[in-house]
């Protein structure tokens, strides 16, 4: 439930230290600002079991939070009249809401694991107002460590069995289905298949790997350690691969793109704030 005591002082700096540990999830609070935020719906794709974004959302003066998850949010989170959860399985349902009901839409980190993206993006699109827009948080296909992998021989998802686990598959109708990595993308692929969904890209962005740690896996059962956060235990490795990263920015790890959903020529105030 949000808290009475989220205006308090320093609340903001304490919400926004959470936000770091998805520091590519932090774009859309740094460029709106705390003011941006309120009274502004947000529908969140992929939410997790703690809808760890979604509260500090809400507490930061968001109206309407909504997460959706193929799997149960945990029983600890306490709801209320801003703070909202469906299971939902973006990739084969309908999203359960009206046309036009959101602001912002985001699918951070969801993309990867779609069997029908494009479905999917179509669904947002209808369901954000003609004002709003979604972002998109994703790996980056075309990352420096997958470029290292294809060229010794290997592939973006080797050794398989590191990417094949048990917490990679959920129960459909009666059969178990594979919901790990299916596909990763370029931003050339990403930019093409947002706006084949119907959108208008506003803003892209790409993401060093500078924040990962393989201690972060510790705190999360669903996050696998994976090269990078091995190759960040070492600092001096890590410093010249982050190097790399800086002087060519699309080998960067992670990939983000802002939508803006236009109709009749209306503009978009709330894209237009987080592409300045």
């Amino acid at each position: 439930m949000v808290s009475s005591d989220s205006r308090e002082v320093g609340f903001r700096d304490r919400a926004m230290s959470v936000f770091s540990s998805r520091p590519y999830s932090t774009h859309f609070v740094e460029r709106l600002g705390e003011t941006g935020l309120q009274g502004v719906s947000i529908l969140d794709i992929g939410c997790g079991v703690q809808m760890q974004d979604l509260r500090n959302l809400a507490q930061l003066g968001a109206g309407r939070c909504v997460g959706v998850d193929i799997r149960q949010v945990s029983c600890e989170i306490d709801l209320d009249e801003r703070l909202e959860f469906l299971h939902v399985d973006v990739d084969e349902e309908n999203l359960p809401f009206v046309d036009c009901s959101f602001d912002m839409v985001f699918i951070h980190d969801v993309i990867e694991h779609l069997h029908h993206p494009l479905r999917a993006l179509e669904e947002i699109r209808r369901v954000i107002r003609p004002d709003g827009c979604v972002s998109i948080i994703t790996p980056n296909q075309a990352a420096l460590k997958n470029r290292v992998k294809l060229a010794l021989g290997g592939s973006i998802y080797f050794p398989l069995k590191k990417w094949v686990g048990e917490n990679d598959y959920v129960d459909k109708h009666g059969h178990r289905v594979f919901t790990g990595h299916i596909r990763e993308y370029t931003m050339a692929e990403l930019i093409d298949m947002v706006e084949m969904a119907g959108f208008e890209v506003v803003s892209t962005t790409f993401y060093p790997a500078a924040f990962k740690s393989g201690r972060d896996n510790k705190e999360n059962k669903y996050c696998k350690a994976d090269s990078i956060t091995r190759l960040s235990e070492s600092r001096v490795l890590f410093s010249l691969y982050h190097l790399a990263e800086v002087l060519v920015p699309s080998w960067g790890y992670m990939i983000s793109l802002v939508g803006a959903k236009r109709v009749h020529g209306l503009g978009n105030d709330v894209a237009r704030s987080l592409d300045k």
